[in-house]
């Protein structure tokens, strides 16, 4: 114990803190709280601070993958842990990536990721396509339009009661913020460049589609342009399909475009 100071050495002379606890060598715990602890309301161990700055710090000299920096156990298993390496896993003593989730569970509990947004509408009226939630994705890089969130996903607001939520995909190409290019609506209409999708289509796209596979109604897939022609309704002319019968309309085969000639 240090007289002028106060300060209190346990396995060293020269405390340097109110409690400083040295000569620690491995293989054993320097300090324990231990006790038969049934209390909700009462935490066993406080660290009650009546400022405003650091409260807790844990300092490893290595990072080893093999080491916890802290763990917190439960009768069932540990069910936090931060790795040497600072990977962190939740019910799991092996986290692989900076965060890993695990539970032992194929039904109802099975490992979830909850955003709960706690805002209260309260009647008032919800701007729509307002975000609800979201998982946004950064770049530090510095160039361009960048630092930059880079792309996103977001629960989007659809009714001005806030009763209604659809899922928007955003993407960034070089711009300060990302832009929505894929919406599903609260009706599972998925829009492709269109934040407002037509319920009576289940895709709905501004602009045109290319497929290398064909297309496919009720199971009828057609593969190339001659498959169109049918019984001689339709004549394939180079970049254009016309009807055999009139050739005063054609489809351009790159657009799609419906032409007078």
């Amino acid at each position: 114990m240090n007289p002028a100071g106060g300060n209190v050495g346990i396995g060293t002379t020269g405390p340097g803190a109110d409690l400083d606890i040295g000569g620690i060598v491995s293989g054993q715990t320097a300090l324990r709280a231990q006790g038969s602890w049934g209390d909700v309301n009462n935490p066993m161990v406080l660290f009650d601070s009546t400022g405003d700055g650091n409260i807790l710090k844990v300092k490893n000299a290595g990072v080893r993958t093999d080491v916890e920096l802290f763990e917190a156990v439960n009768s069932a298993g540990t069910a936090f842990l931060v790795r040497g390496d600072g990977n962190v896993g939740i019910n799991t003593i092996a986290p692989n990536k900076l965060l890993e989730i695990a539970d032992n569970e194929l039904t109802v509990n099975v490992p979830t990721v909850r955003i709960t947004n706690t805002a209260y509408y309260g009647g008032y009226s919800v701007p729509l396509n307002e975000p609800h939630g979201a998982l946004e994705f950064y770049s530090t890089y510095t160039g361009g339009n960048y630092p930059a969130v880079t792309a996103a996903i977001k629960a989007i607001n659809e009714s001005n009661s806030g009763i209604k939520h659809g899922l928007g995909f955003f993407v960034n190409n070089n711009s300060a913020d990302p832009t929505e290019v894929v919406r599903i609506n609260e009706n599972g209409t998925v829009g492709i460049n269109n934040i407002t999708p037509d319920d009576s289509y289940k895709l709905d796209v501004n602009g045109s589609v290319n497929s290398t596979g064909g297309y496919c109604i009720n199971g009828d897939c057609l593969t190339d342009w001659a498959d169109v022609q049918g019984d001689n309704l339709w004549t394939d002319a180079g970049t254009y399909i016309r009807p055999s019968a009139i050739y005063n309309l054609q489809i351009d085969k790159t657009s799609g475009e419906l032409q007078a000639i």
